[in-house]
């Protein structure tokens, strides 16, 4: 994933940047506005570490980014496939609900949140369960 990417759509991984740097404040966060030396030298003002440390974490999470990206991907082309396991974990949605949502992650989400209510943190570890689920053989 390009760092353009994410500068440009911060607001979403604000969440991934406070569960891997859970001492940084919501508010610190955003007012990174997605710039990586901001964030590097924010990490190292809270957590004391070296620079290199922090640069290689950053990658590493960034790595990370990419790869679930590239599963929901996955999983978005295939979503036909994956209908009965979404009907298995989330029963309240309708077999047509799930059709409708075409695999579009963020869409799944708000769905589960207005039939579950669910904070929607949750909601967003509970698909990343169902994901890991999925891989496993």
């Amino acid at each position: 994933m390009d760092w353009d990417h994410l500068e440009q759509n911060w607001k979403t991984f604000a969440a991934t940047v406070k569960a891997k740097w859970d001492k940084l404040s919501e508010e610190e966060i955003a007012n990174l506005k997605g710039r990586r030396e901001h964030l590097e030298a924010k990490i190292q003002e809270v957590y004391g570490h070296a620079k290199e440390e922090i640069a290689k974490d950053v990658d590493e999470w960034t790595a990370s980014l990419k790869a679930r990206s590239e599963e929901w991907e996955h999983i978005e082309k295939n979503w036909i496939e994956y209908a009965g396991t979404v009907k298995a974990k989330w029963d309240k949605l309708s077999e047509q609900e799930i059709a409708d949502l075409k695999g579009k992650r963020d869409q799944l989400e708000a769905r589960i949140y207005e039939l579950y209510g669910h904070a929607k943190e949750q909601i967003k570890k509970d698909v990343d369960e169902w994901i890991s689920v999925l891989k496993r053989p």
